[in-house]
């Protein structure tokens, strides 16, 4: 029976995210008497959205590769790690024989924590439970002990719930999305940073009262401002920076041009499709399911707030400065190229927290960027391991290999040292708990839509 289990857990986990989110979308859209129609509709619209999305992500890192070599080579310099992406971690993560247990476990905490009123969260993005996996998966890695590691992941799945919850006002006035909340760890790993370094920057003199979103961009510089515009800008610096010839500058800084433009025209269409079933999911819970007064999200991917002009101008300003630091930084020990597409991940947060403001985003993202190189550079050997596991099927590589952006998540990384009994972790457990009282008290100010 648990051989069954695993074996169609395996079948339903190597969907593709835009193939498995409309069907569980659908499912819960009839559950809650969405007229059928509809919910098929609406399911598809998400569905083709995110097809959309990796799309577009896919043909930008098949263009932008070949410029970042190129610019490697024109450095001279060696780096001796290679960055695969997020796509071999999740790969690890359901290939993981405990998978089928981390599952359950993963949903019946979610389901406890609404039972018990611990959280307003479902979250139905079931694909992207492989990020709670994964922080079980590097603990029991490194200590070989199983408890160890169901701790790891029940208190990433945990954290993530409880995020989702204080910032889903604040993701509806960003938005205008009601009844959802974003439950992707790689983008609420980094909301009580966003939220703490906002509170500094409220601090500083001059900064404090600059408010730089992309409609104040777009204003202040007009088409110089346009995202598409800072797009092609960024892409023809990468393009000359290379050594590129004029017609591959020009065809590099359009396929940026592009991707800046396409990006939010697909989480539109995502967001075209959640409209009626947030809605529908919303009236119905409120006349059947939930108390008096008390809201219910449902929990989806980041992707829902690509839209957003600010994301996709601080994504985009931050490719450069990512190659530039991993470039610079001692001890860093690969080039960020296998994730540099998905970069927003990391600050998509913090935008909703800084309410679009370009300025801020940055100012907190640059030091989220230089922790994510340290640890993706300290991991290497531990995710290379892993992924030269022979049950996998991976292309073999030569050395050694690292993810930028999921095997340097910062929040995962001190979950797997505390599970260690890391000193250092330990020691900043005061501050978590501090992080945690300042982002749950930012969530109550900011309660109200």
């Amino acid at each position: 029976m648990i051989d069954l289990f695993s074996n169609a857990l395996m079948q339903i986990s190597s969907l593709k995210p835009y193939v498995l989110l409309p069907i569980i979308i659908l499912m819960f859209s009839l559950f809650f008497r969405l007229p059928f129609g509809r919910a098929i509709h609406s399911s598809l619209l998400i569905g083709i959205g995110f097809l959309g999305i990796f799309i577009i992500f896919g043909y930008f890192i098949e263009s932008i590769e070949p410029a970042i070599k190129m610019l490697i080579a024109r450095t001279g310099v060696h780096l001796n790690v290679l960055d695969v992406g997020w796509t071999p971690l999740s790969a690890i993560a359901w290939a993981n024989k405990m998978a089928p247990i981390y599952i359950i476990l993963i949903f019946g905490i979610n389901l406890f924590m609404l039972f018990v009123n611990f959280t307003d969260t479902f979250n139905i993005d079931i694909w992207n439970y492989w990020h709670f996996i994964m922080a079980g998966t590097l603990v029991y890695e490194t200590t070989h002990n199983i408890l160890l590691a169901i701790l790891a992941t029940t208190i990433a799945a945990v954290l993530t719930l409880k995020f989702a919850d204080w910032s889903a006002p604040a993701v509806e006035r960003l938005t205008g999305l009601s009844g959802i909340s974003i439950t992707t760890f790689s983008g609420q790993s980094y909301l009580p940073l966003g939220v703490i370094g906002n509170q500094i920057i409220d601090k500083i003199p001059i900064i404090k009262d600059i408010n730089l979103d992309s409609e104040t961009i777009k204003n202040r510089l007009g088409i110089l401002g346009e995202p598409i515009t800072i797009g092609l800008v960024v892409g023809v610096v990468l393009g000359l920076s290379a050594g590129y010839g004029l017609k591959n500058t020009m065809q590099l800084g359009v396929v940026m041009a592009g991707v800046s433009y396409l990006i939010p025209v697909m989480s539109g269409i995502i967001a075209d499709g959640l409209i009626p079933i947030s809605e529908g999911i919303k009236s119905y819970s409120e006349k059947k399911l939930l108390k008096a007064g008390r809201k219910n999200y449902m929990g989806l991917h980041y992707a829902v707030l690509m839209k957003n002009d600010s994301v996709i101008v601080t994504g985009i300003i931050l490719m450069p400065i990512a190659l530039l630091l991993a470039f610079t930084l001692p001890g860093a020990n690969f080039i960020p190229f296998g994730e540099l597409a998905n970069i927003s991940s990391a600050i998509v947060m913090i935008v909703v927290v800084t309410k679009g403001n370009v300025l801020r985003t940055l100012i907190i993202g640059v030091p989220i960027i230089i922790g994510k190189i340290y640890v993706a550079s300290y991991l290497a050997i531990t995710l290379t391991r892993l992924y030269e596991n022979p049950t996998l099927g991976f292309l073999e590589v030569e050395g050694l290999i690292t993810s930028f952006l999921e095997g340097g998540n910062l929040l995962r990384f001190w979950i797997i040292k505390l599970c260690e009994g890391n000193t250092i972790s330990l020691l900043l457990l005061p501050v978590m708990f501090m992080l945690l009282i300042i982002t749950y008290r930012w969530s109550v100010e900011h309660k109200e839509i």
